[in-house]
C-alpha cells in the first residue's frame, strides 16, 4: 500500500500545481499543502493500512486526472499515450474503476476542445481511450459474463436488497425483473 499513497500524494500534488499555476502566489507550496491535507485525512490513513481496492482506485484515478492534466490539452501525443496506460491500470485497479475517471477526463477533453486545434485533440484523445481500453481489456473481457452477472445479482438479482432495499419489487414493465431477461 505505500505506492499508492506515494502515487496518491504525489498526484494531488501535481495536479494542485498545475490548476494553481498564475492563480495564488506559490502555487508549489499550495498545491504541497492540499495534498498533505488530502494524505492525512482520518479516512486515507485508514485505508493506506488495510488493503482495499478503494485506495489503488484513488490514487490511480488521481494520477489519471494529473497525466491529462499534462498531455497540454491533448496536445502532447506521448502524454496522451502514458494517460492511456494509467486509465488502464485505474479502470483494472476495481471492477467498474473506468467509472470514476470518464466524468473528468469527459470535461478535461471538452476543454481541450474548445481551446486546442480539435482536430489533434480528438486524435490523441481517442488514442489515449484506446490504450487504455486495450489495457483493460485484458481483465474485462475475460470476465465480462462474471461481472455482468455480478452487477446484475447486487443491482437488480438475488442480492439487490442487501445493496439497495426495495429494488427487487418493482413492478415497472421497463424495470422489472422479467425485462432484465429478454
Amino acid at each position: 500500500m505505500p505506492i499508492f499513497v506515494f502515487v496518491y500524494v504525489l498526484s494531488v500534488a501535481r495536479c494542485g500545481e498545475l490548476l494553481l499555476a498564475g492563480k495564488v502566489g506559490n502555487p508549489r507550496a499550495a498545491a504541497w499543502i492540499a495534498a498533505f491535507l488530502a494524505a492525512t485525512f482520518p479516512i486515507a490513513i485508514w485505508q493506506s493500512r488495510t488493503y482495499l481496492f478503494e485506495f489503488p482506485l484513488a490514487a490511480l484515478g488521481a494520477a489519471t486526472i494529473w497525466c491529462a492534466l499534462a498531455t497540454r490539452g491533448f496536445t502532447d501525443r506521448w502524454r496522451c499515450v502514458i494517460l492511456g496506460i494509467v486509465a488502464g491500470l485505474a479502470a483494472l485497479s476495481r471492477a467498474g474503476g473506468f467509472v470514476a475517471i470518464v466524468g473528468p477526463a469527459a470535461v478535461l477533453f471538452i476543454a481541450a476542445l474548445r481551446r486546442g486545434p480539435w482536430r489533434t485533440v480528438a486524435l490523441n484523445a481517442l488514442l489515449a481511450a484506446a490504450v487504455a481500453a486495450a489495457l483493460a481489456a485484458t481483465w474485462y473481457i475475460p470476465n465480462f459474463r462474471a461481472l455482468s452477472e455480478y452487477i446484475y445479482s447486487v443491482t437488480y438479482g438475488d442480492r439487490a436488497n442487501i445493496f439497495a432495499a426495495g429494488a427487487t419489487r418493482s413492478r415497472s414493465p421497463t424495470c422489472g425483473r422479467r425485462s432484465w431477461r429478454r
